[in-house]
């Protein structure tokens, strides 16, 4: 849509627009202003151009003839930084924001790295707020006893924003305008029940996809807890090939009320929504780590991936994330093992039908789990197939599928092992059934003869003593 008003108000059609120009695009596109305010714009835009990028050329009367004129990409830059003006002051302008809206708790985590150097802003300040909205990356120094040529290359960039105490609508807007985010993706995020798929909007990727972990509720005993799932939704968008530079995460608290699962949510939300957080708490501490593994931390966790994840492009980063997510699925698959396990251990003529019913719900739970889980593996397929990651990517990517082919089978056999239970315990109601019935019948063969006497001579003599 921006190069669609490039060409609107470039008249002559020569790929610059020029001062007169720029002050008609700016009043058509609603930005109310004067002249002066006008002017001014312009000449802070066109220090953005680079040398070989000012045309000195003026096509108009008014137009000075050793002027520059704006560049497709600057006037990009220049529409941005105005709507995110907007946007920061947001009861004034065209853009009007509702001032009883409230605004929820998020923050914005920036992670800027490269395979020597990571800065991590977290949270980030508000001070630092204005300058990551309205400034851009910069490439880190060289080092100084590096022996090959500075490359000025700005550096990896993912911009977590954590919504699980609510999503702030105008930070979403903010951070849509940032990186131009497409405005259906944008719908998704504010849907409350947008399923598991990937989306390609222009040159970008779009990922929605649940985020399932096991309520940790150990109360001591032997005996397994009851499961229970939690249930949050993550969007992730990824610039896509050639630059692969940028990755924004968005995570919310947000429950699926048509899913079987809601019903065992309650009472545990804050201690799941922790334990998700470290989801990326992790992936920020692998960032921080060295190149060469050394930094806090035992021996173990000085492994591969941390340095991978510095040396690759964003797209590594999107097999992390999907990675550490199927991760905290393998615990829901062993929390129920662990249930019917110490269910089918015990003694048939125990277990109550309580748990039996229990046993009857943990199969439609099952059911939705594998529900939730056979998108994901449609997501990981699309990005293994298709060109939108890179080699390296890819080959680990493949590794995420195997993992969901791998835990679709497991769970496959917790449903088997629920229905022995059950025709276990339907056994030996039946056979307990049959012993009633036979101790039954055993009277009746007792006492029947008595019966027999009794009604002979009940009817064949009239006088009894």
């Amino acid at each position: 849509r921006t190069n669609q008003a490039f060409d609107r108000f470039d008249t002559d059609g020569d790929g610059y627009i020029t001062r007169s120009e720029l002050r008609a695009a700016l009043e058509f596109l609603g930005f109310k202003m004067d002249q002066d305010c006008g002017d001014k714009i312009f000449e802070h835009m066109s220090a953005h151009l680079k040398v070989g990028d000012r045309p000195m050329r003026g096509r108009d009367a008014e137009d000075d003839p050793t002027e520059v004129s704006l560049t497709p990409k600057v006037f990009q830059l220049m529409l941005k930084r105005l709507r995110l003006a907007e946007l920061f002051t947001p009861t004034a302008g065209v853009f009007k924001w509702d001032e009883h809206e409230t605004l929820s708790q998020c923050t914005i985590t920036v992670a800027d790295y490269d395979a020597e150097n990571c800065a991590v802003h977290e949270p980030l300040a508000e001070d630092d707020g204005l300058s990551f909205f309205f400034g851009c990356r910069k490439a880190f120094p060289a080092p100084k006893k590096s022996f090959s040529a500075a490359v000025d290359q700005p550096p990896i960039r993912w911009v977590h924003l954590n919504a699980v105490k609510g999503l702030d609508r105008l930070t979403l807007l903010r951070l849509a305008v940032k990186y131009g985010v497409h405005p259906l993706a944008i719908d998704d995020v504010l849907d409350s029940k947008t399923s598991t798929k990937v989306d390609r909007y222009g040159n970008d990727y779009v990922v929605s996809l649940d985020l399932l972990g096991v309520v940790n509720s150990n109360t001591g005993s032997a005996e397994p807890p009851r499961v229970r799932i939690h249930r949050s939704h993550v969007t992730i968008m990824l610039t896509g090939p050639p630059e692969r530079d940028t990755l924004l995460t968005i995570h919310q608290e947000r429950g699926d009320k048509s899913s079987w699962l809601q019903m065992w949510r309650g009472g545990c939300d804050e201690e799941s929504a922790a334990e998700t957080g470290d989801l990326w708490k992790g992936m920020l501490a692998d960032l921080r780590r060295g190149r060469d593994g050394t930094g806090s931390g035992c021996m173990a966790e000085r492994r591969m991936p941390p340095k991978r994840m510095r040396q690759e492009r964003a797209d590594f980063l999107l097999y992390e994330v999907l990675h550490r997510v199927v991760q905290q699925i393998r615990p829901i698959a062993e929390a129920y093992a662990k249930r019917l396990g110490w269910m089918r251990q015990r003694p048939i003529n125990q277990l109550s039908q309580a748990c039996m019913d229990e046993v009857q719900d943990v199969k439609l739970e099952i059911y939705d789990f594998v529900r939730s889980i056979r998108p994901l593996k449609l997501v990981v397929k699309h990005f293994t197939e298709g060109d939108a990651i890179g080699p390296s990517a890819k080959m680990y990517m493949e590794d995420v599928g195997d993992a969901i082919e791998a835990m679709i089978m497991d769970i496959g056999q917790l449903t088997n092992i629920a229905e022995t239970l059950e025709s276990s315990h339907e056994r030996y109601r039946d056979k307990k059934t049959n012993d009633t019935l036979f101790a039954l019948s055993l009277l009746s063969g007792i006492f029947l003869p008595m019966q027999f006497f009794t009604g002979w001579y009940g009817m064949n003599f009239a006088d009894m003593p």
